[in-house]
């Protein structure tokens, strides 16, 4: 823990976000050096003056939000209250499932320290498969299709009937198919979660989170001292949780190639509008002029052209 105070670098955003401008640019162009690219072509006094004039205009309500940002502030607009809910249901339903499905292995059919390892095993490809496809086809579709189908392989090991090897080996392998979904849509709400808000209560956002997982956690062990009442319960309540959960997740907006918010402001105001059901009924974006566009603080990868975004009401 020591050493990574001296190896990693605060988050630019949240510099920039705080106006702390140089240490933001400096690291940057520590960033552009690493990776090898030309430096120079970074324009770091124009950046520098930049956040000054935005420095200088953060009065009022705007500096009050950079100073006392925190957990109330993701409940206190509808826009980010519904979806910190959301985020929070979705942690909850990934950690439930994917424990529930790790304490059960034990009931599973064939031998019981083999069933463990491959159900442990499971997960690389998983990750892997999530790390291909995440920047492909985005991540509202991926961890809702994740968690939906992860669902369905629960109640379909649950009902098939194990009187004979066959049913106990076909459930042991739904079971590990369901894990291995799990798996992929846990993953994907750590980087989701990250984007959906804003850069003064991302951390706030993700801590949260990350506590309605360990609460579920938690649970997890009593949930499955209902299979004394019914053998299929507690795999029904992990299955249903899931699936609504995935189903939720649809009204999440998409973050792929979209800039990250960085004001309360703007979270309240990203992804307005956006799900997938309009995506599928012929949602567009509004087209914007190039003269409504303005520069920010990251740059494309040849750095010859800035990376724009559109220019909002809201920006300081």
């Amino acid at each position: 823990m020591l050493a990574d105070v001296k190896l990693i670098d605060e988050s630019p955003r949240w510099l920039w976000s705080q106006g702390r401008t140089r240490e933001a640019v400096a690291i940057v162009e520590k960033a552009l050096k690493v990776n090898k690219f030309e430096a120079s072509a970074f324009d770091v006094a124009h950046y520098v003056s930049k956040g000054k004039v935005n420095e200088s205009k953060c009065v009022g309500e705007v500096q009050l939000s950079r100073t006392s940002a925190g957990l109330i502030d993701l409940l206190r607009t509808p826009n980010l209250r519904k979806k910190t809910l959301n985020v929070c249901l979705n942690w909850f339903a990934n950690s439930l499932v994917y424990y529930g499905l790790s304490l059960n292995t034990g009931k599973l059919f064939g031998n019981p320290f083999l069933v463990l390892f491959l159900v442990g095993l499971v997960e690389w490809p998983s990750y892997a498969t999530t790390v291909f496809l995440m920047d492909r086809t985005g991540r509202r579709s991926l961890i809702s299709s994740l968690m939906i189908l992860g669902g369905i392989a629960c109640i379909v090991a649950a009902y098939i009937p194990q009187d004979t090897t066959a049913g106990s080996a076909s459930a042991t392998t739904i079971v590990m198919v369901g894990k291995f979904l799990i798996a992929g849509s846990f993953a994907i709400i750590y980087n989701y979660t990250a984007e959906l808000f804003p850069t003064v209560v991302r951390n706030t956002a993700i801590g949260v989170g990350s506590m309605c997982a360990r609460l579920s956690a938690a649970l997890t062990p009593l949930i499955t001292l209902l299979d004394s009442f019914d053998k299929k319960l507690p795999t029904t309540i992990f299955a249903t949780i899931s699936i609504v959960s995935g189903v939720l997740a649809m009204l999440l907006p998409e973050t792929l190639h979209q800039p990250m918010p960085q004001t309360l402001e703007e979270g309240e105001h990203f992804g307005e509008g956006d799900n997938v059901c309009k995506s599928c009924f012929g949602y567009r974006e509004e087209k914007i002029s190039p003269a409504d566009n303005e520069v920010v603080l990251v740059t494309s990868k040849d750095l010859k052209e800035p990376l724009k975004r559109p220019k909002r009401s809201y920006d300081v």
